[in-house]
């Protein structure tokens, strides 16, 4: 590894769990915050705050807080409420050239005219409460509970449908019958088992289900969705995984020689085991996955495994851990041309304040946070202190409010419990981008305190609080415990109230590993050391996830979808897409920057020199310097002849940074 052996506090770890969400009041604890900040959308009452703690936005279940009416894309199955009705889904995705989506088809509905609100979350499964009914969804189950309120419940199915007893004949059009067990397929099309607690009473009327039972012992339902290939053993299965709901899930991570370890645990109401369903990810990284079961289910993010078992581990490798800039061997002319590159920055830096926005401003900050990095290394001492006063100045312009007039600062919304600045960006507002636009602002607070460390004081009470709103598992006073952190699915999500019928989504997956590899740094210039090992956690499996589902590594695509990257990876799609442009080079660059030593995750060259073709086609001159620097992982010398030949640089990137990063990636192919 180019850059050093890791911090001995990052060697290993025991299992880092998150700890429970607290009802505690919120303290600035010195931090220098402007008034408060507000999003636009309000939460619906009390049932936002829950017992002990806020609920996280940015979560694949959080537009049923902001848009009740849009699907819950649980893997492998959707649930929707809306308009009386609760709706289930496990339709296979579509697929074309630009775009894998999974449609949502409700081939089972339980009528509830209810309205729903969150009573519970845990790492990754919900309960919702609608007053008729009460519905835990657990990621990575092919089953959805309902526990219904009253001794009846009336259930519609998709028109031709078969419905068969396990324990007896057909359910005919205008059939009944009792039995705790009904299998809804096409003749033998994948369908659900709707597994009841109890023997109830079932009465067909055409496509209409009604089931009735004694008042005096309520029955739950566990809705299982049968996949394609399901065995001889999945209606037995099925049956035990329905009768026993997820009461809890949790995730714990665990650094362990290069790998990071990631557990998931399934906990059940009555202590059994069930079916779980496994992401491509579980199944490359496997350490403990359970038994393996007959059935698959298609989906848009690649085809889910059925296992049985309650806990999951899986491994995502470590990758080159580069925390500060390598000591790489610069020919003459390269150090004439990074001290020249670096002498303009400089002057630039003295002379041109960052922007007020919530992204750019902070992105800029980055920017010059790398500077400094490479000329306190391959600099003069004279280039270093006029980038790191620029710094310090634009850094403490953030971290302090002067009252009216000030610009650039930050409050806190009590209502959702987070942070918020003065100007937002890209929907800010309402929680969208925050580990994006606040790992810039973490990076730079990094460089700038392990260079000054006298400016600690004025900085980390902000910084703390920005990390406590991004949310890494710990206990902060009126913050959720998590937020962007998607534990099941491996990666973050960017969105905070995902009102979108294809759930929630992250477009730049280069920004979020940058947002762990930011908070590692400065964890560790602060000396919180669990801090740094739960980022360094997070950093390995978003890496991970990263790779797989957004650049196409050790992944089939399903035929017809033309790309190896997708712009966009969605709950229920991936997308050749961005949201800003059309251009390849803008759906590739966009999982690319901000281009730091951080980025040497994507470090295989074969990958990296068909990203390059990729983002090169049809895209003129734009962001020509990303698509350099990652072709330099493949071919250093012909990146170098394009940084030579360009003048236009993408906002977060500079000439000096790109010339050292080709020398270390030169050296690198050497060793």
């Amino acid at each position: 590894m180019i850059g050093g052996d890791r911090p001995e506090v990052l060697a290993g770890s025991d299992w880092l769990r998150a700890c429970p969400s607290s009802g505690a009041p919120f303290s600035a604890q010195n931090a220098s915050l402007g008034p408060t900040v507000a999003p636009t959308l309000a939460p619906p009452g009390e049932a936002l705050q829950g017992a002990g703690g806020r609920w996280p936005t940015n979560q694949w279940w959080t537009s049923i807080i902001s848009r009740p009416n849009e699907p819950l894309w649980s893997f492998p199955v959707a649930v929707r409420i809306r308009e009386g009705r609760a709706e289930l889904s496990a339709a296979e995705p579509v697929t074309s050239s630009s775009a894998i989506v999974t449609p949502f088809e409700a081939t089972l509905t339980l009528i509830d005219p209810g309205t729903p609100n969150v009573v519970a979350v845990g790492d990754f499964h919900v309960v919702l409460q609608t007053g008729v009914a009460q519905y835990t969804i657990a990621q990575g189950s092919p089953a959805v509970w309902v526990d219904p309120v009253g001794s009846t419940a009336e259930f519609i199915i998709e028109p031709g449908r078969d419905v068969q007893t396990v324990d007896g004949p057909r359910l005919d059009h205008d059939g009944s019958a009792t039995t705790d067990h009904l299998i809804i397929d096409d003749r033998g099309a994948p369908g659900w088992d709707v597994v009841a607690s109890t023997r109830v009473s079932w009465k067909r009327s055409g496509d209409r289900l009604t089931a009735t039972w004694s008042s005096a012992g309520p029955a739950s339902f566990g809705l299982v969705a049968r996949p394609a290939g399901a065995g001889l053993r999945w209606t037995e299965l099925a049956a035990a995984t329905g009768r026993d709901p997820v009461a809890a899930t949790l995730a714990e991570y665990q650094l362990r020689g290069r790998d990071v370890l990631q557990r998931l645990t399934w906990q059940r109401r009555h202590g059994g085991t069930g079916l779980v369903t496994l992401l491509p990810h579980h199944r490359l990284g496997a350490i403990q996955l359970g038994e393996s079961i007959s059935g698959q289910f298609p989906t848009a993010r690649g085809t889910l495994h059925t296992t049985l078992t309650d806990i999951v581990e899986w491994a995502a490798p470590l990758p080159e851990l580069v925390l500060d800039v390598p000591q790489v061997e610069l020919t003459p002319a390269e150090q004439t041309e990074v001290l020249r590159d670096l002498q303009a920055e400089a002057d630039r830096a003295t002379q041109t304040p960052s922007p007020v926005g919530s992204y750019f401003g902070p992105k800029l900050l980055g920017r010059l946070a790398t500077l400094v990095d490479v000329s306190s290394r391959y600099g003069t001492e004279a280039t270093t202190a006029a980038l790191l006063d620029a710094l310090q100045r634009e850094v403490l312009d953030w971290a302090t409010f002067d009252g009216d007039g000030d610009r650039r600062w930050f409050g806190y919304d009590a209502v959702w419990g987070g942070m918020q600045s003065s100007t937002s960006e890209f929907g800010a507002q309402d929680y969208n981008d925050h580990h994006f636009q606040f790992g810039y602002l973490i990076q730079a607070a990094a460089t700038l305190i392990t260079m000054r460390p006298s400016v600690s004081d004025r900085i980390r009470p902000l910084i703390d609080l920005l990390i406590a709103d991004i949310g890494v598992g710990q206990c902060r006073p009126g913050f959720p415990r998590v937020r962007v952190v998607n534990a099941y699915e491996g990666h973050s999500y960017a969105s905070g109230f995902a009102p979108f019928a294809d759930g929630n989504n992250q477009e730049s997956s280069s920004e979020a590993v940058h947002a762990w590899w930011s908070i590692t740094r400065w964890g560790l210039a602060t000396g919180q050391n669990e801090l740094a090992q739960r980022a360094v956690a997070l950093y390995a499996t978003e890496a991970a996830t990263a790779r797989m589902y957004w650049l196409g590594e050790d992944l089939a695509r399903p035929a017809g979808f033309d790309h190896d990257v997708s712009g966009i990876v969605w709950g229920a799609k991936v997308d050749f897409a961005t949201f800003f442009d059309a251009r390849p080079a803008s759906v590739v660059g966009i999982q690319l920057l901000p281009f730091t030593f951080g980025s040497w995750y994507r470090n295989d060259p074969q990958s990296a020199a068909t990203r390059y073709v990729a983002g090169s086609a049809n895209s003129g001159d734009h962001w020509q310097d990303l698509l350099a620097l990652e072709l330099a992982i493949a071919d250093p010398e012909r990146a170098s002849e394009i940084i030579d030949s360009i003048d236009t640089f993408e906002e977060g990137n500079s000439r000096a940074f790109a010339r050292v990063w080709i020398a270390a990636q030169r050296q690198r192919t050497r060793i």
